[in-house]
């Protein structure tokens, strides 16, 4: 037994002895580089691309057995770039020598790739320049059948023999001829430890991407990887992007994002768990935790996004663009999201949301269906807000605030290729709202469009202690878009709400019903006020106008008629009324009335006329009589002016006319009006006359 030992001993020691020799004897024997055109025509065999090895090669044997490869290049196909496909300036190979020999084991160092160059190229018909190099497709084979048992794979224990990969200073370039598009990525570097598994392994990548017209983005990544045995589960721990862009069209110190988390992905059963993904640039950070996986309809998601609240001027300042004109410069500087969100059959789906914008809070639902029409179904409501807060300053004319500018003013830019492809519907509601000057409550509204026709309707309101009911509609399918209102209006005290329209104290005064159906159409508000048509009607009841007693200005054109001078009192300037009636059309801007009916316990007054909006005059005539006593100064009664009727003419400009009495007119009716007094004291002095005459005869 001994002897056999012995001699085993002696054996191996021989082999070992061997194997060092023959060793030797290669390293000193063999010049790979012996072999270099060998090598070159074998790949060229293989491939149809020319390999050239300009650099030496390098072979080392223990205890790595181990390549070293110089400079090197592989042609492109033909018909791509005359530059090499591929080109590298130094490879390093190695694995150990014994493992391999004594148990068949491939355990490789770290693989260095140094000076890499890959150019990609896609050709006017869609050609890649990497296609012949991939393997043909082969038929796929029968899928086993239930009852065969599969062999079981554990890549894990294959995998964690390899070294670790480090390319360095590599350098690849996208062109794609049919698009027009050129990519190239310069410097990229990528450095991964030893794989490991069940355990961390680093990953550390860098690059830069530039293109043409396109910024130049730098980029880092780094993270902890851990894989099983399996390679089904993949953790990456401490996961983080950074990312800088820059170039003419972004700020001058560019834009800077982060992204960081700890995701987690199943790929048995393709599926992605990032419970705490962070991105933050520009002063915003946004914190989502998500769940994704790949189903038979296709991928799938959910999650919940929150938005920290952030200065939206501030961002805005960062991004080197001009803030918006608005009448209070303290808005826009907290604005915050929240909601959960779901993603499947291509629908992007936004519930429990919640908006906040400075002192306003939007909540509720939207489904995204289309992100570049863009197509969306909701439902959402707002608590309160005022809009004249985010509008800019009415703009002060040449003429002063408040008056007419110069023709053509007004310019209405509306996006019409956007509007023409919106896919919208859904109801909005607004608690309260100020806009205009007008403040309205309890809003409510359904929004429609259809290939660039947009409605709200219906819509309602309440406001000024009454109810709005009415229908917007916006047809932005012609070049010149056309709008259409109906509105109805019943209760409104009109006081307040012409003095919040217009800023100034209303002429108005009564609460009543005012019905409107109008169209118009226009790139400008000229051209918006020159195609204005439709008609409407109102009635205000128990009201008053200011700015004119009728009272007073019947009894001074009376003095005047009389060759009086008009009595100087302190008369407040208003005339009440019982009941205020109209109706009115209009046609290409002029709007016409002819049934003016307004009645008191003094006076009855009729009207009629019209006012040229893109004019901006004024012709109209008011009718005033009395049916009551009129008192003068010193308090006694005029009742001569009993009966009078007193016609009133405005005219000139629209928002300032010039009230006249109509004297010739006056003067008609007075001369009327007495003849028939005289021709009815005849009649009744004939009547007594011949009464007397007869009593004469009988007696």
């Amino acid at each position: 037994m001994g002897n056999i030992i012995k001699w085993l001993l002696i054996g191996l020691g021989g082999l070992l002895g061997l194997i060092v020799i023959a060793l030797v004897a290669v390293l000193l024997l063999v010049d790979p580089n012996d072999y270099r055109d060998r090598i070159e025509a074998a790949v060229e065999q293989e491939t149809g691309r020319s390999l050239t090895i300009e650099g030496d090669l390098s072979l080392s044997i223990f205890p790595w057995l181990a390549l070293e490869l110089g400079r090197t290049t592989l042609a492109d196909a033909e018909g791509f770039h005359d530059a090499p496909f591929l080109e590298v300036d130094q490879v390093d190979v190695g694995v150990q020598l014994v493992p391999l020999l004594l148990r068949r084991e491939l355990v490789t160092r770290t693989v260095v790739l140094d000076g890499l160059t890959v150019r990609l190229m896609v050709d006017e018909q869609g050609r890649g320049n990497w296609e012949d190099l991939l393997p043909e497709e082969a038929d796929p084979e029968p899928a086993p059948m239930p009852d065969e048992p599969r062999a079981p794979r554990d890549l894990g224990e294959t995998l964690a023999n390899v070294g670790g990969l480090d390319i360095r200073n590599a350098r690849l370039s996208w062109e794609d001829r049919q698009s027009a598009l050129r990519l190239q990525v310069d410097p990229f570097n990528l450095d991964l430890d030893a794989v490991r598994i069940d355990d961390p392994m680093q990953l550390q990548m860098d690059w830069v991407l530039t293109g043409d017209d396109l910024p130049r983005v730098a980029g880092e990544l780094s993270s902890a990887i851990t894989v099983d045995g399996t390679l089904s589960h993949l953790a990456l721990d401490g996961l983080r992007l950074e990312v800088t862009a820059s170039g003419d069209d972004l700020p001058a110190d560019g834009i800077a994002a982060s992204l960081r988390g700890n995701p987690r992905v199943d790929l048995d059963a393709q599926a992605l768990d990032w419970p705490d993904l962070v991105l933050e640039t520009l002063g915003l950070r946004a914190e989502l935790a998500l769940q994704g996986r790949q189903t038979d309809t296709g991928p799938e998601a959910e999650g919940r996004l929150q938005v920290a609240t952030f200065n939206l001027r501030e961002l805005i300042a960062r991004l080197e663009l001009d803030a918006p004109d608005t009448a209070d410069p303290d808005v826009l500087t907290r604005v915050g999201l929240s909601g959960d969100l779901r993603w499947a059959d291509e629908v992007l789906h936004l519930t429990g949301l919640d908006w906040r914008l400075d002192d306003t809070t939007l909540n509720g639902e939207i489904s995204m269906h289309d992100f570049a029409g863009p197509g969306a179904r909701f439902d959402l409501a707002v608590d309160e807000i005022d809009l004249d807060r985010y509008l800019p300053e009415p703009a002060e004319t040449a003429n002063g605030p408040g008056e007419p500018g110069p023709a053509g003013a007004g310019e209405i830019e509306l996006p019409l290729e956007l509007l023409r492809g919106l896919d919208l519907a859904g109801d909005f509601r607004v608690g309260r709202l100020k806009v205009a000057g007008l403040r309205m409550s309890d809003i409510h509204a359904r929004l429609h469009t259809d290939n660039g026709l947009i409605r709200l309707d219906p819509t309602s309101a309440a406001l000024y202690d009454g109810r709005y009911e009415g229908r917007l509609q916006l047809d932005a399918r012609p070049d010149i878009p056309q709008y259409a209102v109906r509105a109805q209006l019943e209760g409104i005290d009109f006081d307040p709400l012409i003095t919040d329209l217009t800023g100034d104290e209303s002429l108005l005064l009564g609460r009543g019903n005012l019905v409107l159906d109008v169209t118009t159409r226009g790139n400008n508000m000229d051209a918006l006020t020159a195609t204005l048509n439709g008609n409407g009607r109102f009635r205000v009841t128990d009201g008053a106008i200011r700015g004119i007693n009728l009272a007073k200005t019947l009894r001074d054109a009376q003095d005047r008629l009389r060759g009086r001078s008009p009595e100087d009192t302190d008369e407040p300037r208003r005339t009440d009324f019982s009941e205020l009636t109209g109706s009115f059309v209009i046609n290409n801007g002029v709007v016409r009335n002819d049934d003016l009916s307004a009645q008191s316990p003094l006076l009855r007054v009729t009207g009629n006329g019209q006012a040229n909006l893109p004019d901006e005059t004024i012709d109209y005539r008011l009718r005033t009589s009395v049916v009551g006593t009129l008192k003068g100064q010193d308090g006694q009664p005029r009742e001569e002016l009993r009966g009078l009727t007193i016609p009133l003419r405005f005219r000139g400009d629209l928002y300032d006319p010039s009230i006249s009495v109509d004297i010739a007119e006056a003067l008609r009716g007075e001369q009327l009006e007495r003849i028939e007094r005289e021709v009815e004291r005849g009649r009744e002095r004939l009547r007594e006359d011949v009464e007397d005459r007869l009593r004469g005869l009988f007696d």
